[in-house]
């Protein structure tokens, strides 16, 4: 997750202006980024649990792979977008709260 959230930054950096923010830059931020990836993988495994796709037969466990993914993709758009939602409140909150972007000027001119 952290990588991930490292590689996004760092690409987003080439393609934002010189002195934009990071997409994920505060603690909070990736402790929110942690805890969805967490709870997401524990829906995926409860998912995967309940519908028993380790018990199909060999012939049957490419059709049980795909039933299980026709109830993981809305979940995860709903977990994504409820992250990036919250990413942006959390950012706009700082921002509000005195975290200001530096402009690249100095004040005293």
């Amino acid at each position: 997750t952290f990588s991930v959230v490292d590689l996004v930054n760092y690409v987003l950096g080439f393609l934002q202006v010189s002195v934009a923010k990071p997409f994920v830059e505060s603690a909070s931020q990736v402790h929110m980024v942690l805890g969805a990836a967490l709870a997401m993988g524990a829906l995926f495994g409860f998912i995967f649990g309940v519908l028993d796709v380790e018990d199909e037969v060999s012939y049957q466990i490419r059709l049980a792979l795909l039933r299980e993914e026709r109830y993981c993709y809305p979940v995860g758009a709903i977990l994504g977008g409820a992250v990036g939602f919250t990413n942006e409140y959390i950012r706009d909150a700082e921002e509000k709260c005195g975290g200001r972007i530096p402009s690249g000027y100095d004040d005293d001119i």
